[in-house]
Order: C-alpha cells, then structure tokens, then sequence
C-alpha cells in the first residue's frame, strides 16, 4: 500500500463548521478546508456571478464543480467549455471567445493573518489564459461580475503567489500556499477567476482543489509543520510517524494511489498513527 502524503500534518487550536445550507453561509471558522466533495459546502461557493450590462449574454466558459477534474476524491472545481450544450465533465475552455468569470466562497473571520493554500493546475497561455485569486472585503466585489470580456477589475489588485499574479503553465497539479490578512471587522471572499481573450489556447485551464484556509503559523503556537515524516509498513498494520510539538493535536489526510476516495483522521494526539 502507498501512502501519498497531503499538504502537510498540521498543529491547530479550533474546530472546522460547515454549514448546512443552499443559500451562501459565509465561513466563520477555521481551519477551513474544501476538497469539494461535500454539496452542502460546494452550494456555498457563488459560481459565474452575472451582473450589469450584457448579463443577458451566455458566457462561452464557466466554472463548475464536478467530475472533470481533481486531484483527489471525485470532484473538483474547473472551468468548462459552456456553448453548444458543453460538456460539464470535461476541464476545457473556449479560446475562441474572451471571459472573465468569478468562483467565490465568504469569509467572516476574526481580524488577523491566515495561510491560504490549495491544489492548481493550468495550461493556458501565460498572463494571457489564467488563474487570478482575490482576497478582498466582500463589498469590493459588489460591481465585480463575470462577464465576456477578458478585462481584470480595476478596483481590486490579484494575489502574488510564486512571484506571479496569475497560475498558468503547469499541466500536472501542484500546491501552492500564501498569506492573506482581514484587517478590519467585515466579511472577505476568497474570489478565484479564470480569465482567458483569444490569442492561444492550451487546455486544460483552470482546475481547483482541496482549498484550505487556517490562522497563520506563528513561532509560538498553531498550524506548525511537521518533520521526518515517515510511513513504515508491517505486517498487521502500517504506520504513520512523525517530529512534533508536544501537547499538539494533528489532523491526517490521505489516499491510497489510484483511489477516488480521500480519507481523514482528526485529532490524533500523539506522533504517530
């Protein structure tokens, strides 16, 4: 049996909420994690949000959340081709026609630092065909709506992750992680966006998975890494051990190689399971 190691084992302090709802709850703890599996989470995240002029037009992409794409369980979140009917299980854009569309999910949290990480992957066309991820107030994006334009607003600025302030070039699913601040006492989104104009196509584009957000390691208390991971296999059982903190509590997330499923144990107390 192969063990694939998750993002990491964390030390944390709090307790995961996921409300059951099929209007958008925002999220008002943490650590959050969505690996879009669960459809009471996924009806929270606001897909393709219209607005303003030319709303009545079909966008020629959209965002979904489905089977076409993911790096572990059975779904996903990506972008597929929507004209003619399109294909929902197919992680694919049309080149041939510009859009700028919107994948959001709210935050209500305490004022301080958290860690965002998730799983991405993307072909497109550099700055051109890509991944932009907004942290913001939710009333930043009152008058930001999907639209067929590959125009980026102007009132809110992307992150910079890697360096960058788009994803794009990697057709293989890679992690990356990144630090965003609520500075005030007011709701945040988390806004994910695929923008693409019609230069070059090179599908897939974007494909989004097991987002997790949780208070920012500091040099004192939660969310530290761990180190020497190490899987031992044996004979009745196999096991996981690890470097740790004392006192800590770490939450395990797994799967075994080729499997669709994604397994989680919580709470474990010691350094080793």
């Amino acid at each position: 049996m192969f063990m694939k190691r998750y993002i990491t084992l964390g030390v944390w302090i709090g307790l995961c909420v996921c409300a059951m709802a099929q209007t958008p709850t925002p999220v008002t703890s943490v650590p959050y994690f969505c690996g879009f599996e669960q459809r009471s989470e996924n009806a929270n995240w606001v897909l393709n949000r219209r607005g303003g002029l030319g709303s009545n037009i079909p966008l020629p992409s959209s965002w979904t959340i489905s089977s076409g794409a993911k790096h572990s369980g059975l779904r996903g979140l990506y972008i597929y081709t929507t004209a003619d009917g399109g294909d929902e299980t197919v992680a694919q854009y049309d080149g041939s026609k510009e859009v700028f569309t919107l994948a959001e999910r709210e935050f209500s949290l305490p004022v301080g630092a958290y860690d965002l990480a998730f799983d991405w992957r993307c072909l497109g066309d550099t700055i051109n065909d890509a991944i932009f991820v907004f942290w913001a107030p939710s009333s930043t994006f009152n008058n930001v709506n999907s639209r067929t334009t590959s125009t980026l607003p102007t009132n809110v600025s992307p992150l910079t992750i890697e360096g960058k302030t788009y994803l794009s070039g990697r057709g293989s699913w890679s992690q990356v992680q990144t630090t965003v601040n609520v500075s005030s006492a007011q709701n945040y989104k988390l806004v994910i966006a695929w923008h693409n104009n019609t230069t070059n196509t090179y599908n897939p584009g974007a494909c989004i998975d097991n987002v997790q957000l949780q208070v920012a390691e500091s040099a004192s208390d939660c969310w530290k890494q761990v180190s020497d991971l190490t899987w031992t296999q044996g004979s009745a059982k196999d096991v996981l051990s690890w470097s740790g903190s004392a006192g800590a509590t770490y939450d395990i997330f797994y799967w075994l190689e080729g499997s669709i499923a994604m397994d989680s144990v919580m709470n474990v107390t010691g350094t080793s399971y």
